[in-house]
């Protein structure tokens, strides 16, 4: 009796014959002195990992936890390194600021924060661009860099408004700059993920235990980026002749009306600028007080819980997102087990002899480009998690910085070509307001604007700062 399978049965068992070939195939290349059967099986399972996320076979949290459990079951590591980054603070961290970002937008204060940018800027299609680039930043800031949800939605709005009701040039605009917006910002601002994965990979590396990146350590380093996607708006609107763009209804209007319906503050929203000036206070004195800033966020955003604030409830936190937790604990896993088994020497001898004789600007440029590259298979937390410690190393055998190594992987991550990139990307794609073609298009110019500002604002500033050699 013949088996009948459907077109969509089809499709995924050939996606687990490519995934299981895949991994299949790197068992196949031949091991050496650096590249031993440890870390080649190590190299296989992450593979298969990958290739199960980027095909969708399996939910983010089975993945992360099968990885994991291949780590432990095949004998490359013990229980105590493969399941040590899900009790690492990133990850309570990470919880907080997610739980924090929540009670902001049920309460509505980001709604209104939004409003208030967008009104002063919105009276006309070009002036709402510029608009949504500094609220998409505030936002950032005020959530670090969680607050992508609300801005991809008031994009979507606004396109609805200005009659947009279908994807074309003028809503993908939007949504591009709302996206450069709640994500670009990502590489100059405070972004404590970002910042306590790259640490975490800076300590696996012998000499660097007790690397503490300051919470400016983005801002201080990457602000000419700023500049550099005010320019791509510029360009924007000038390659597409924005001016020329035929709206609907009035803009400034529409989130003037908006924000008058929102009313005065209401007390939720007042106890949570108290919560969030606390945690900025705590931020802006670390340097006096030592402390890790994952602290603050482990700590504060319950406070809202409390009969004294009451402005959180257990929705904010059943909303939590258990699957971006998950991923983040198996891309650090990816790091501290690809260490133990000897990744960072690999790297070091594969690409170090490549790199000797090149001069510190062209190392940081193939820096860049590879972390371009490898935002492909890798999402910017697995990039963060699995490159920070080889980069590393490769920085201190070449006598470079590798603080300014690890702000050459983070401008790699703002390099990008398709949504499946970065989440804030999938989720302004998933609004539908934007065709491939056009998403494509946009975001190549987006990332040759940042190749460009990297070669003629970053690399200057850093030699002129003195943060090339170490």
């Amino acid at each position: 009796m013949a088996i009948s399978i459907s077109g969509s049965d089809r499709t995924v068992l050939i996606k687990w014959i490519i995934t299981f070939a895949l991994a299949a195939a790197v068992t196949c290349i031949p091991a050496s002195e650096y590249f031993t059967p440890q870390l080649r099986l190590f190299f296989s399972f992450s593979v298969f990992f990958i290739s199960i996320l980027a095909f969708e076979l399996l939910p983010v949290v089975a993945a992360s936890m099968l990885l994991s459990t291949l780590f432990i079951a095949s004998g490359l590591v013990p229980e105590s390194v493969a399941l040590k980054p899900w009790t690492n603070t990133v990850i309570f961290m990470s919880l907080g600021a997610f739980i924090l970002a929540n009670v902001m937008e049920e309460v509505g204060i980001l709604r209104r924060i939004c409003m208030w940018c967008i009104s002063k800027t919105g009276g006309t299609y070009t002036g709402a661009l510029y608009g949504f680039l500094f609220a998409g930043i505030i936002l950032s800031i005020l959530t670090f860099t969680r607050g992508y949800i609300i801005i991809a939605t008031l994009a979507f709005g606004l396109c609805k408004v200005f009659g947009y009701e279908k994807p074309c040039k003028e809503s993908a605009i939007i949504m591009i700059v709302a996206a450069v917006g709640a994500f670009g910002s990502s590489a100059f601002i405070y972004t404590p993920v970002t910042l306590g994965l790259l640490e975490q990979g800076m300590r696996l590396v012998p000499g660097q235990e007790s690397t503490m990146l300051p919470w400016y350590t983005c801002i201080i380093y990457n602000w000419p980026q700023l500049f550099a996607d005010v320019f791509f708006v510029w360009l924007l609107t000038k390659l597409f002749k924005t001016e020329t763009f035929v709206t609907q209804g009035n803009g400034r209007e529409y989130f003037e009306e908006e924000l008058r319906k929102l009313g005065p503050l209401t007390s939720e929203e007042k106890h949570i600028c108290v919560v969030v000036t606390a945690l900025f206070i705590y931020v802006l004195l670390q340097p006096v007080h030592g402390y890790s800033l994952n602290y603050a966020f482990m700590v504060l955003p319950y406070l809202l819980f409390t009969p004294a604030l009451r402005a959180g409830t257990t929705k904010s936190i059943s909303r939590v997102n258990i699957n971006v937790l998950a991923f983040m604990a198996a891309c650090m896993s990816i790091g501290v087990v690809g260490m133990e088994l000897g990744f960072t020497p690999f790297i070091k001898e594969t690409a170090l002899p490549l790199l000797t004789s090149l001069s510190p600007s062209i190392v940081f440029i193939i820096i860049l480009v590879i972390c371009a590259l490898a935002n492909f298979v890798l999402s910017a937390s697995a990039m963060f998690a699995a490159l920070s410690a080889p980069f590393t190393q490769i920085a201190l055998s070449l006598n470079l910085q590798p603080v300014t190594a690890m702000m050459c992987i983070v401008l790699g991550a703002d390099m990008y070509f398709l949504p499946h990139e970065i989440t804030t990307l999938v989720v302004i794609f998933s609004f539908g307001m934007m065709t491939m073609r056009d998403f494509i298009m946009l975001a190549s110019i987006k990332s040759a604007v940042t190749f460009v500002s990297f070669l003629v604002l970053q690399l200057p500033y850093w030699y002129l700062m003195g943060w090339i050699f170490n």
